[in-house]
């Protein structure tokens, strides 16, 4: 640090991540807000171009439009966060467009540029149609990237892959006194759980407890009203896993607390 080195037994590497910044055409030539500087705006935009239809491009679409902005997603995938239920998602996409949220899914970016004071961002949705959307604000969330630049943990000897950096386990990495938790291993990527793996990693460095991750109950949430949330797998989660998955789903509008709590939209996996 500052020049001088540093010594240790043990190491834990806790550096999280940013968001990505694909390599779309015009995109390093115009101005754009990411989740770390949307919090500083001095003014409210008038309108809005979100590339992503992640969490943070929901969650933000919602709040955004719900401010008085001109909100338009844009998202690759056909649907809005892909790693839900496709009933749940879409049913979460139909509240945010009866809000005034436009959507365009299943597009290809092909280009951002500056026209005039606005941003302009020319999409594919098929071969035969071309759209431009053109906003005063842009918002990149198009995932997330590993903060590992600089760390030189290859002269390490410690294994780095496309989403971060590989563990196993017990949070070790490929040397086995080099710790990784957090967004930065690229798992789980939520705060709950990189609360979680530093304390899988305090136990296998500090106590010498041995003890792996297990994120069979793990919450995960989405924020937008309302959230879109589950325990554990969820049945795409758990299709994936190979499994096969019975679903019953129960409306919230079949359910008295929901009506007397003013919450009767949504259901139940």
């Amino acid at each position: 640090m500052n020049g001088h080195s540093v010594s240790a037994k043990t190491w834990v590497v806790t550096t999280g991540s940013s968001a990505a910044v694909p390599p779309i055409p015009g995109l390093d030539r115009v101005d754009f807000l990411t989740n770390r500087d949307l919090f500083s705006l001095e003014r409210l935009p008038a309108s809005m171009i979100i590339l992503g239809a992640g969490p943070i491009g929901i969650e933000m679409a919602q709040a955004f439009s719900r401010l008085g902005t001109t909100v338009s997603v844009v998202g690759r995938s056909e649907q809005i966060l892909s790693k839900e239920d496709r009933d749940m998602a879409d049913a979460l996409q139909a509240r945010l467009a009866a809000e005034g949220v436009t959507f365009y899914l299943g597009a290809k970016i092909e280009a951002v540029s500056q026209v005039g004071s606005k941003k302009c961002v020319r999409l594919r949705l098929n071969p035969d149609a071309a759209v431009d959307l053109t906003a005063e604000t842009l918002l990149v969330a198009l995932g997330r990237t590993p903060n590992v630049n600089g760390l030189w943990l290859e002269a390490a000897g410690v294994d780095v892959g496309p989403t971060g950096i590989a563990v196993d386990p017990r949070l070790r990495t490929s040397r086995k006194h080099i710790f990784a938790a957090g967004d930065v291993n690229g798992g789980y990527l939520f705060t709950h759980a990189a609360g979680y793996e530093g304390g899988i990693v305090v136990s296998n460095a500090v106590f010498h407890l041995p003890r792996k991750v297990d994120y069979t109950w793990l919450p995960w949430c989405t924020y937008t009203d309302p959230e879109l949330a589950s325990i554990g797998m969820n049945a795409r989660r758990a299709e994936a896993a190979g499994l096969d998955p019975i679903v019953l789903s129960e409306p919230f509008a079949a359910n008295d607390r929901a009506w007397s709590k003013g919450r009767a939209r949504g259901a139940s996996n």
